[in-house]
C-alpha cells in the first residue's frame, strides 16, 4: 500500500473505507454507500504516491513541492517565488537541497483561501529556512494540520505533506540563478527551480 499511498494518507482512507463497507453491508444505505466510494477515491487520488526520480547534482536547486509558478518577485537583493498547490497536485514536500532544517515560525490557524488579504493574517504558516533559502507554507482551504519540521536533509528527502496553499521561496540574488516562470507547472524533487551560483 505504501508504494501507492503516502503514509499520512493511510489513516483518512482506512476509516472512510470501514465506514463504506459498514454502509453498505450493515446499514444497507445505497446513497451513503455511494457517497463515501466516491470519498475513498478521491482520498486515494489525494493521497497518492509520487515516485520522481531525484536529480543529485549540487548546483541544481529543486522545486519543494508540486504546482504552479504564481508569481515571481523580483527585489534588489531576493527574489521570492510563489507556488500555488492545489488538491489536484501530489502533496509530498521533497528537500530541494542539501542541508539543515531551521524552524523559524509555526502558526496555528484558519484555512481561508490562500490568494486573500485574510489568509496571510489568519491562516495556518509555517517558516523555515535551509541554508540561505527561506520557505514559507500558507495553509489554504483543503490543507490538513501542517507538521513543523527540521533536522538535516539531503535533496529528495520527504519533508511531510501539504495538500492545498502557497510556498513563498525566498533566494538570495547573489545565491542563485533563476530557472522557472510564472505558469510554469513545477515537480517537487525533479523541476530544477534554480542554479546555485559558483564561487
Amino acid at each position: 500500500m505504501n508504494n501507492f499511498i503516502i503514509p499520512q494518507g493511510l489513516k483518512p482512507i482506512s476509516i472512510i473505507f470501514v465506514l463504506t463497507l459498514l454502509s453498505g453491508t450493515i446499514f444497507y444505505n445505497e446513497t451513503i454507500f455511494m457517497f463515501l466510494v466516491i470519498v475513498t477515491l478521491i482520498l486515494v487520488f489525494v493521497y497518492r504516491q509520487s515516485n520522481h526520480i531525484i536529480i543529485r547534482n549540487d548546483l541544481e536547486i529543486l522545486s519543494i513541492s508540486d504546482g504552479i509558478i504564481q508569481a515571481i518577485d523580483k527585489q534588489k537583493t531576493t527574489t521570492t517565488v510563489y507556488i500555488k498547490v492545489s488538491i489536484f497536485n501530489t502533496h509530498t514536500l521533497r528537500a530541494p537541497i542539501d542541508g539543515t532544517i531551521t524552524p523559524i515560525s509555526l502558526r496555528n490557524g484558519t484555512n481561508l483561501n490562500p490568494n486573500s488579504f485574510k489568509s496571510y493574517k489568519l491562516n495556518s504558516m509555517l517558516e523555515f529556512k535551509i541554508s540561505n533559502i527561506n520557505f514559507n507554507l500558507l495553509s489554504g482551504i483543503c490543507n490538513s494540520e501542517i507538521v513543523p519540521i527540521e533536522g538535516s536533509v539531503i535533496k529528495g528527502d520527504s519533508l511531510g505533506v501539504f495538500l492545498d496553499g502557497i510556498i513563498k521561496i525566498t533566494f538570495k540574488n547573489k545565491d542563485i540563478k533563476l530557472n522557472v516562470n510564472i505558469g510554469e507547472k513545477v515537480k517537487s524533487g525533479k523541476t530544477i527551480i534554480a542554479f546555485k551560483n559558483q564561487g
